[in-house]
């Protein structure tokens, strides 16, 4: 039983190393050291922060989305192989969301759903997404009830039965436009 780290920022540089965290024994233990460039470069775990992971696969495998690294936002599906501690790029189908990090993700069922998140040049978004972790595809979701929440990154997105509930985050980095009590539920 344990906690996963993956890549994130420190005082000097985004990094890519890969951490687990023993519940039992409260000891870290490093999988991967940071790396300036994947030693398998056909898997290149790029070094970012602000990205979702989520398990898969009875919490053997973690799956990673978007994020942002020094020059760019990203949008690759990453797995992370917790039995062979090794990396898998999906190829995804469908349309794919926008590159954004700051965005929320949580699994329901044997699907990956992300909202919002910050896309540079765009600002906060509203959009809702369903990846499909078998089939590997992404659908985005668009309500047929209610209007969607108001655009924000950093917020949380929960499952609780059918429903996804959507609180809190910011809609502007520059003038900060808290959402703190704003709880928004959205029904599968």
């Amino acid at each position: 039983v344990g906690l996963l780290l993956f890549g994130g920022l420190d005082e000097e540089s985004f990094l890519n190393d890969v951490w687990l965290f023993d519940t039992r024994t409260a000891a870290w233990t490093m999988l991967l050291p940071h790396t300036k460039q994947a030693a398998d470069t056909s898997v290149r775990r790029d070094a970012r922060n602000g990205h979702s992971a989520i398990t898969h696969n009875s919490s053997l495998e973690v799956v990673i989305f978007g994020g942002a690294s020094p020059h760019r936002n990203l949008n690759a599906m990453l797995s992370f192989s917790m039995r062979t501690r090794q990396w898998t790029r999906h190829v995804s189908t469908g349309a794919i969301p926008r590159t954004r990090f700051g965005r929320s993700a949580c699994r329901v069922a044997e699907s990956m759903y992300i909202f919002g998140g910050h896309a540079t040049g765009f600002g906060a978004l509203n959009d809702l997404w369903e990846y499909a972790l078998d089939a590997r595809t992404w659908t985005q979701v668009v309500s047929t009830m209610g209007s969607a929440p108001s655009p924000r990154s950093d917020h949380s997105l929960v499952p609780i039965g059918n429903w996804l509930l959507v609180f809190g985050g910011f809609s502007n980095r520059v003038s900060a436009s808290w959402y703190g009590s704003a709880l928004h539920c959205f029904d599968l």
